[in-house]
């Protein structure tokens, strides 16, 4: 619960859990977050949900954050700003998060899914599963400021619903 797996000013977070249904619950600035510093969220094994506000689940203002969440079928439900968002503010910016397999579930606000602005490279890779996304507005692949964007899904019959200037919008 809370604020987890968070960094600031050139400091670094590292969670690991290796297995079990585990609950993640948060409000802001949480579940690998990063600004100017690295923050690494791996959640190896079990069927998980992560729920939290805004600038959470891999997001990045000029740092390096890392969510990445390899085996189960997940939840993952966020505000703006959150699942791979990126913003550089005049240096590099990096949100990766990674899902290697599993029938999964995303929500999430504006500037989401893989959002990249301001030198920032956001994106959102799952590959195995049939997964299912769901997000506002500026979401899923979209750019702005020199940023980069990127949504990956390998395989499955997937899901996808969301506002305008989403889907490769630059």
């Amino acid at each position: 619960n809370g604020r987890i797996c968070s960094s600031y000013e050139n400091g670094t977070a590292i969670l690991i859990d290796m297995e079990g249904n585990d609950i993640y619950d948060g409000k802001n600035y949480t579940q690998s977050f990063s600004s100017y510093g690295i923050s690494f969220l791996i959640d190896v094994k079990g069927d998980d949900t992560y729920s939290a506000l805004s600038y959470s689940q891999c997001s990045s203002l000029a740092g390096l954050a890392v969510l990445a969440d390899l085996y189960g079928n997940d939840v993952f439900i966020a505000g703006d700003r959150s699942q791979a968002f990126a913003s550089g503010g005049g240096k590099n910016g990096v949100a990766l998060l990674i899902n290697l397999e599993g029938d999964d579930f995303y929500e999430a606000g504006n500037f989401s899914q893989g959002y990249g602005e301001n030198l920032g490279f956001g994106f959102l890779l799952d590959f195995i599963g049939e997964d299912s996304y769901r997000a506002k507005q500026f979401c899923q692949a979209s750019a702005s400021l020199l940023g980069i964007a990127v949504l990956m899904d390998g395989e499955g019959d997937n899901k996808f619903s969301h506002g305008f200037f989403s889907q490769g919008y630059k």
